[in-house]
């Protein structure tokens, strides 16, 4: 994978039909509680997504990844409809991810972001 700024980087790659959320940090995430009072189902989910976004999440649409700068990554990701795919997931030092459709994580080849370390591609 390619270094941004002299970093190892950890590639989140979305293989899911939704927009997930994820967030890579050098230390354990901690995602703050996405309960409201608010009513109906879009309005918690529009609630939630908007908590991730301050609490330093990306949104990452499907077919779409993104590259996090990151030494030694806890990687954290929820899918649009809340669905908590991992939390404090540890890849390893410049190793990516990908979220299957299946909302699982495997990780990927090294140079090959949609494919997986088993030769399966995504």
């Amino acid at each position: 994978m390619a270094h941004l700024s002299g970093h190892c980087n950890t590639h989140v790659a979305n293989a899911t039909n939704e927009k997930i959320f994820a967030k890579v940090a050098e230390d354990k995430i901690q995602v703050k509680s996405s309960s409201t009072s608010r009513g109906g189902i879009s309005s918690q989910t529009e609630y939630f997504q908007a908590e991730l976004l301050k609490d330093g999440f990306a949104a990452i649409a499907p077919s779409q990844y993104l590259a996090f700068p990151a030494e030694n990554p806890y990687v954290s990701v929820y899918k649009e409809s809340g669905y908590n795919v991992c939390d404090n997931y540890r890849p390893g030092r410049d190793i990516s991810i990908i979220v299957t459709a299946e909302r699982a994580i495997q990780q990927t080849k090294y140079g090959k972001i949609w494919v997986d370390v088993n030769g399966r591609r995504h």
